[in-house]
């Protein structure tokens, strides 16, 4: 009991200390999410594109044992993030939405638990697949902002401040 203590302590000094997880622990599920990185035994990382990636790995790799159910479909952690940020790039070309990252349900259907999760999974796929001049073209579209920003904080971005000065969109 004593450590459970100490580690909720710890967990809630570290979001107090990062202006970023403030901000992200408004959210109950991010919360949720920032409390499942920290209780894997993850130290908290210091950029919200880190986070995502700790989230997306303790996810896709302890979810299902956690919750007992066989992995149906043979694929190890990142031939799942591999397939999972094509399919958000792809939601994020149509602008749609499903509750992303991922979930398994019982059946071994998936599911993205915040929209957060496919904005940094489509900022992967873009860097991944070379595909910055569709962020560029995307640039004074909000529903792209924080894609590009991901996108940004991974990846020289000159070429995309460059355009967003050239065209006033910053």
């Amino acid at each position: 009991m004593r450590e459970a203590g100490v580690r909720s302590g710890d967990l809630i000094a570290r979001i107090r200390n990062r202006p970023y997880l403030r901000r992200l622990s408004s959210n109950p599920l991010l919360l949720t999410m920032i409390a499942m990185v920290h209780s894997s035994g993850s130290s908290l990382p210091k950029s919200r594109a880190e986070l995502y990636d700790a989230i997306c790995k303790v996810l896709l790799s302890r979810q299902q044992d956690d919750k007992g159910i066989a992995d149906t479909i043979g694929l190890d952690p990142e031939q799942k993030r591999l397939a999972l940020q094509a399919l958000a790039f792809k939601l994020m070309l149509h602008e749609r939405t499903t509750s992303l990252i991922v979930e398994m349900k019982t059946g071994g259907t998936y599911e993205f638990s915040h929209r957060s999760l496919q904005e940094y999974l489509a900022s992967l796929e873009a860097s991944f697949q070379k595909r910055m001049h569709i962020l560029i073209e995307n640039l004074e579209k909000p529903w792209w902002s924080e894609t590009i920003r991901l996108f940004s904080a991974k990846n020289n971005s000159t070429e995309i401040i460059v355009r967003a000065i050239n065209r006033r969109s910053i």
